[in-house]
C-alpha cells in the first residue's frame, strides 16, 4: 500500500511539472505571436506612410516621362523641319536665280583700287582688239548658204536633232567665216545638248561665245543664248558653280533678255 501512495505521489508530481512546463510554453509563444503582431502592425503604419511618398515619386516620374516624350517630339519635329527646309532650298535652287545667288557666293579677287583700273583698261584694250579681228573674219553668206542654214534649222524645230547636227556640221564646214556661222555653231551645240553629249555640247558653246562678235539674240547674234546654254548644261552635269557664274554673267551683260523670261529664270 505504501509503495503504491508514492508511486501516486511521484505521478502526481510529474503531471504538475508536465503542468508548469507547457503553461511556460504557451505563454513562451503567446509573447513571441505577440511580438510578431505588434511588428506586423508596425510595419503596416510603416507602410501607409510609405505609400504616400511612392505615390509622390511616381506621379514625379509621370510627368518627367511626358516632358521626355514632349522634348522627343519637339526635336523630331525641328528635324523634320530642318528637312523640309533643306528640300525647299534645293527645289528653289533649280528653278530661281535668287535661290542661287543666296546659296553660292560669288567668288571674288581682290585687288587694289589702283590695280583694279589697269586690269579694267588692259581688258578694254585686249576686248577691243579682239573684237575688231573676229568682225573683219566675217561676210555674209550667199543665197546658197541662206537655204542650207534654213534647211538645218528646220530639222531642228522638227525636234530631229541628230539629224540636224548633220546639218548644221555641214554648213560650217562648206560655208565658214559667214555671219551665220555662229549661229550654226549655237545649234551644233543645242543639237548636242537634247542628244545628251554635254561635253561636245559645251565645246561648242564656248566656241560660239568666245570666237564671234558680241551681240545679243536681238541683234542677230547669240552671246547671250550661249551664255544661257552654257548655264544650262553645267547644271545638267551637275558643276552649279560653273552654271552660277555663267548665269552671273549673261544677267550682268544682258539683264534684258527672252531666257530669263521665257526660260523660268528670274531677273
Amino acid at each position: 500500500m505504501r509503495k503504491k501512495l508514492v508511486l501516486f505521489c511521484v505521478i502526481c508530481v510529474m503531471f504538475l511539472l508536465s503542468s508548469c512546463a507547457s503553461n511556460q510554453q504557451i505563454q513562451n509563444i503567446n509573447y513571441k505571436l505577440s511580438k510578431i503582431e505588434n511588428a506586423t502592425n508596425q510595419n503596416s503604419r510603416d507602410l501607409d506612410i510609405i505609400k504616400p511618398k511612392v505615390r509622390a515619386i511616381e506621379e514625379k516620374l509621370n510627368a518627367l516621362t511626358k516632358k521626355i516624350d514632349l522634348l522627343e517630339n519637339s526635336t523630331n519635329s525641328t528635324k523634320k523641319a530642318k528637312i523640309s527646309e533643306k528640300t525647299f532650298v534645293e527645289a528653289s535652287f533649280d528653278n530661281s536665280t535668287n535661290n542661287i545667288i543666296s546659296k553660292i557666293p560669288p567668288a571674288e579677287v581682290v585687288f587694289s583700287k589702283k590695280n583694279q583700273e589697269i586690269q579694267k583698261k588692259v581688258e578694254n584694250n585686249e576686248n577691243k582688239q579682239k573684237k575688231e579681228n573676229i568682225t573683219q573674219k566675217f561676210v555674209l553668206p550667199s543665197s546658197e548658204a541662206f537655204k542650207v542654214y534654213n534647211d538645218a534649222l528646220s530639222t531642228y524645230m522638227k525636234r530631229d536633232f541628230s539629224k540636224a547636227l548633220e546639218k548644221f556640221l555641214q554648213y560650217s564646214k562648206d560655208y565658214p567665216h559667214t555671219t551665220l556661222e555662229q549661229n550654226a555653231i549655237f545649234w551644233i551645240g543645242n543639237s548636242y545638248y537634247n542628244l545628251n553629249d554635254y561635253d561636245k555640247a559645251l565645246s561648242y558653246f564656248s566656241d560660239c561665245l568666245n570666237n564671234f562678235p558680241k551681240k545679243p539674240t536681238s541683234e542677230g547674234g547669240k552671246t547671250d543664248a550661249c551664255l544661257f546654254m552654257l548655264y544650262k548644261t553645267y547644271k545638267a552635269k551637275g558643276n552649279t558653280q560653273k552654271a552660277y557664274d555663267y548665269l552671273m554673267q549673261l544677267k550682268k551683260e544682258y539683264p534684258i533678255n527672252p531666257y530669263f523670261e521665257f526660260r523660268g529664270v528670274k531677273n
